[in-house]
Parts: structure tokens; sequence; C-alpha cells
């Protein structure tokens, strides 16, 4: 008899395949699940997810445009947390006031 646990990984795994399933080839899916993971903060989820980015052969390149790209979305904080989680070195403005502000 399965555990509850093995149930619902199964589950879990059966609507992972479902989403997937469709016009967007597996590169594009893996990076909308990593903005995804990005957008709800949680550092476990990018983590993992970006493992299985690089797993299907997304370069370094790729995964720091997508990170600029959420910035405007999610702001700079958000952003300066993943790339600390990630490791990434991706240009982004400055936080508090600019020269401008003063």
């Amino acid at each position: 008899m399965r555990s509850r646990h093995d149930q619902l990984a199964a589950a879990f795994d059966q609507l992972a395949r479902a989403g997937r399933a469709g016009p967007l080839d597996e590169r594009t899916c893996r990076l909308v699940e990593l903005a995804l993971a990005i957008g709800a903060r949680d550092r476990d989820a990018v983590r993992a997810t970006h493992e299985r980015v690089v797993e299907v052969g997304v370069l370094a390149d790729a995964v720091e445009q997508l990170v600029a790209l959420a910035a405007p979305a999610l702001g700079v904080h958000a952003l300066r947390a993943t790339q600390g989680w990630l490791g990434l070195t991706v240009s982004l403005p400055p936080t508090g006031p600019g020269p401008a502000d003063a």
C-alpha cells in the first residue's frame, strides 16, 4: 500500500506533466517555472527550479536575462535576493535614493 506521501508525490508529478503538455518546449517551461519561483520569493523553490533549468541546457546568460526581466515587476530587493540564492551577478540599479532624489 502506498503512503500518503507517495500518493501526493505522484499527484504533483502528474500535475507537472500535464502542465508541460502543450506548445511550449521543455526549455521554455523550465524558465517559466523559474520565473514563478522567483515571483513567489521562495528560496528553496528558486534553487531547485534553477537546477532543473540547468539540467535542460539553459545557459547562464538566459537565466540572468530572466532575472533582469523580473526586476521591474518584482522590485530590486526581490531580485537581489534571487541573485544571492543563485550566485548571479546581474547588473541591477542601486537601491535607495540616487542623485536625482537628493
